[in-house]
């Protein structure tokens, strides 16, 4: 739920970043492409929500900048709750209204335990192939590739008996 976006940034103090692209929204710390900035609330929407819909193939653009924003930020979630396990507790109590989970408190605070062994690299993250064009209506639209969507679902779904 991206209405969440900036209660969880700001839960985690804000994610540093270098900006990935020129941008014609946001304050002027994330305007300009190879800023490094940590990001406001305001700035981390923006940054992760908008896009320039007068650019082509802008939608792919603002899924790279996603993915790094949640790269970063989950490497901070992860330096927070080795810190104080605790602090999950905190995030759960923040997101609260976004999320809808039958996770007791009690399983949320085991499952902080095992936080720093979790390893997460958003070059692991699976897109379909396929290509942007221009529809009837003016649109943008990505026609995916359905065998490479395909080969997506068996390799992470698919169990050979």
């Amino acid at each position: 739920n991206k209405g969440a976006i900036r209660t969880i940034n700001n839960a985690i103090g804000g994610v540093t970043l270098t900006t990935l692209e020129d941008l014609p929204f946001g304050s002027k710390a994330i305007r300009k492409a190879g800023n490094t900035v940590t990001l406001s609330d305001e700035d981390a929407y923006a940054y992760t929500s908008k896009r320039d819909t007068s650019s082509f193939d802008s939608a792919t653009r603002r899924m790279e900048r996603q993915k790094q924003y949640i790269g970063e930020y989950l490497k901070l979630v992860k330096l927070k709750i080795k810190a104080n396990p605790a602090f999950i507790m905190n995030l759960y109590n923040a997101i609260n209204d976004y999320t809808v989970t039958d996770i007791s408190a009690q399983e949320l605070s085991y499952l902080a335990t095992t936080v720093p062994g979790y390893s997460f690299n958003t070059k692991e993250i699976q897109s379909p192939t396929g290509k942007t064009e221009i529809n009837k209506a003016g649109f943008e639209e990505f026609i995916v590739d359905q065998d490479s969507l395909k080969k997506i679902f068996v390799s992470n779904f698919y169990e050979k008996l």
